[in-house]
């Protein structure tokens, strides 16, 4: 979008909450573009509930090298493949110069501390302005929608609080009925993972025929991607880039696939749409993504609306400018009494 329109995501924040942000990375670095990052350092109740916040750590991502990706792809600068005048910025992320919060809330492939990085983000919004909070992280793929699940209420605050949350389908497919929990929350985007041809990746997990609440919202770009790269680290060892006219590139990106790459996708998307329109509710944004998709031979539990156009989403954002409206799927947790349409 910035050659076209000069949308870049400026003004806008992202909470990145997942195994944690490698701010060392040039293309992540802290204080200018990851103004926070928070490690996140719980006992899980063993030693009677003691949490802490790290905040200000250079690397809150030292073993899994997950949330680092997901960082790059919604807002990374991309200033480290800016060698080439032909292909500036070229793993540039999709929103380069929104600001990022990193929230270091695990080890390994195990997001330990998610109620703990909701917290902090719905705690420190204003202090740090935080608009949007992704998340490529779930559990529990089929299980049934349950309103008073911590996590369920914790989205649902943030959202309650102008927070748009996205929320990653998993990667169960291509069996049916296997969404991520957390996703089908009413209130969040459920994002499925799709390939460079606009078809639906096969592990991107489906949902229920004719079961509207057990579907996803949006497919976005989520096979291949290359993104910012943590070293020695679980997932930061995979995926290489190999490219012969820049074998430097191998030490600062790698290519992997996933619901989780689609996820910050939209992310980045919506911080693009509040750039250009700063009083978009969650719902409108939501609403803009689904309506503005391209249309996918696919069935709707398969893929939601279609495949995410972002062209056409920043186009009508503009066109709604003024035009808020707040919380169309806002029903408190508690009041849910089984599960709706989305």
């Amino acid at each position: 979008m910035q050659d076209v329109y000069n949308v870049t995501g400026r003004g806008v924040t992202i909470a990145v909450l997942d195994s944690g942000v490698d701010a060392t990375h040039p293309d992540l670095e802290l204080g200018t573009k990851t103004v926070e990052n928070v490690k996140i350092v719980g006992d899980l109740d063993l030693a009677g509930g003691r949490n802490a916040f790290i905040e200000g750590v250079p690397n809150s991502d030292t073993s899994s090298g997950h949330g680092t990706h997901v960082a790059g792809t919604v807002g990374g600068t991309g200033v480290v493949s800016a060698n080439d005048e032909r292909r500036a910025y070229y793993h540039a992320g999709i929103a380069p110069d929104s600001s990022l919060v990193g929230l270091g809330a695990g080890e390994g492939v195990s997001i330990l501390y998610a109620l703990l990085g909701f917290d902090y983000a719905i705690a420190n919004q204003e202090r740090l302005d935080i608009d949007i909070i992704t998340n490529s992280w779930g559990g529990g793929d089929g299980a049934e929608f349950d309103p008073n699940n911590p996590i369920n209420k914790a989205s649902f605050e943030a959202y309650k609080r102008g927070m748009v949350v996205s929320f990653a389908a998993s990667n169960s497919g291509p069996e049916e009925n296997t969404l991520n929990q957390y996703a089908i929350a009413p209130w969040v985007i459920n994002v499925a993972a799709g390939t460079s041809d606009k078809t639906l990746a096969d592990f991107s997990s489906r949902g229920v025929a004719g079961t509207q609440y057990k579907q996803p919202d949006i497919t976005a770009p989520g096979q291949n991607i290359t993104s910012t790269r943590a070293p020695n680290t679980a997932i930061g060892a995979m995926g290489p880039v190999v490219d012969p006219e820049h074998p430097e590139y191998f030490a600062y990106y790698h290519t992997i696939s996933g619901t989780s790459m689609a996820t910050p996708f939209v992310a980045g998307v919506a911080a693009l749409l509040l750039e250009v329109n700063p009083q978009l509710s969650p719902d409108q944004i939501e609403q803009i993504l689904m309506e503005t998709a391209d249309p996918m031979d696919y069935a709707p539990h398969e893929v939601g609306a279609g495949y995410i156009n972002v062209k056409s989403a920043v186009e009508r954002a503009e066109e709604v400018r003024g035009n808020r409206v707040e919380f169309l799927s806002g029903i408190p947790p508690g009041q849910v009494r089984a599960p709706g349409p989305r």
